[in-house]
């Protein structure tokens, strides 16, 4: 579970004894780890598996001997051939991301089908497209967010859509706009009052 919630770094009063993970410190009584196998925010999975019982997904990753770096764990078919055969996951990279604006821009590249696993939660007001076509999101390994690949390269974009936010954004502009508006009418009363008076 910590893998695969990217923890990079573990805090502890008591000594672990973990065999992925590195001491790489002290500090006020306290002992600091590095995870080795701490996943990366986005990764290509060469094999999935489809379950759809949330409780099993759940005992699949407690268990060590899961690797979800190597097979993401689905609950509907994603529509692509596994690669039982692979054991080159391919290569992801970041071409753009702005938090503020809900949008990601990557570019993958594998020898086979993949799964584009992206450690973010998963929310129905996420869109994708690979090469320019909508693409389905998919949700893996109990909350992150995923779509399926083809092999090759591709550029993956992901932007989020909010129509409730969207709304209220073009309300406030509105609303704005009205102010400013009847601000400048107000400013200008007061001036053609004292010119009707001279």
């Amino acid at each position: 579970i910590l893998n695969l919630l990217n923890t990079r770094y573990i805090v502890s009063q008591d000594a672990l004894d973990i065999p992925w993970i590195q001491k790489v410190g002290d500090a006020d009584n306290l002992h600091i780890y590095k995870n080795t196998l701490a996943l990366p925010w986005f990764y290509l999975a060469p094999k999935f598996e489809i379950i759809s019982d949330e409780d099993e997904i759940l005992e699949r990753l407690r268990d060590p001997n899961t690797q979800p770096q190597n097979i993401a764990l689905l609950e509907v078919d994603p529509g692509i051939a596994a690669d039982p055969a692979a054991d080159d996951s391919g290569r992801v990279q970041q071409l753009a991301y702005d938090a503020r604006q809900g949008y990601l821009k990557l570019q993958t590249s594998a020898p086979g089908p993949r799964i584009l696993v992206i450690s973010q939660n998963y929310h129905p007001h996420w869109r994708a497209s690979v090469d320019g076509v909508p693409q389905t999101l998919i949700r893996a390994n109990y909350l992150w967010t995923a779509l399926a690949l083809s092999a090759g390269e591709h550029t993956v974009e992901l932007r989020y859509h909010d129509p409730i936010v969207a709304t209220t954004r073009w309300i406030s502009l509105a609303g704005t706009g009205i102010l400013i508006a009847g601000l400048l009418v107000f400013a200008r009363k007061p001036d053609e009052v004292m010119a009707d008076a001279g």
